[in-house]
């Protein structure tokens, strides 16, 4: 595996990386952040992606992406992101959700860089109390309650996920 590290100020430097070998915080990416959700909790998300880049976060988020991927195939490009693209990824899981290829996918490839991480890579948020499949999230994985959390409160603990106050 291949990655871009900061040393020092000094101009980044390729370097081979090996699984739990260095923390995600070393490696340089894209985005701080991936969200992930189906369309009916667009409102939510959106209000979440503005307070999360008030505080500075750098995130991914599907509106912006139109003409940057122009001509480009969307699912190689998504699936770049949420592989490598970013330093986490936050589901945001409903019913609707669980039913969507698209955020089936992406959290697909989010698991697939999940299991070579040493810290937590997915920071699942979920709307309702819905059954979640233990192939989707693991019984004893920490989520946030989107009911429980406005998106100011949602992106304040991004920031801190992060790093930084």
């Amino acid at each position: 595996m291949r990655a871009v590290r900061e040393e020092d100020g000094a101009e980044p430097e390729s370097a081979e990386v090996l699984p739990f070998e260095r923390p995600a915080a070393a490696v340089r990416f894209d985005y701080d952040i991936a969200v992930s959700f189906s369309g009916r909790q667009r409102s939510y998300v959106h209000e979440t992606v503005l307070a999360a880049r008030q505080l500075g976060l750098r995130v991914f988020y599907d509106e912006d992406i139109s003409g940057d991927w122009w001509g480009r195939n969307v699912l190689v490009e998504m699936r770049r992101v949420y592989r490598t693209g970013t330093r986490f990824v936050v589901p945001f899981i409903s019913e609707e959700y669980l039913a969507s290829s698209f955020g089936m996918d992406e959290l697909c490839f989010a698991m697939t860089t999940a299991l070579r991480r040493a810290e937590p890579y997915i920071l699942p948020v979920v709307f309702g109390d819905i059954e979640l499949p233990p192939d989707v999230l693991h019984a004893y994985t920490v989520y946030l309650d989107a009911y429980k959390h406005t998106p100011q409160q949602l992106a304040a603990h991004m920031r801190r996920q992060v790093g930084g106050e």
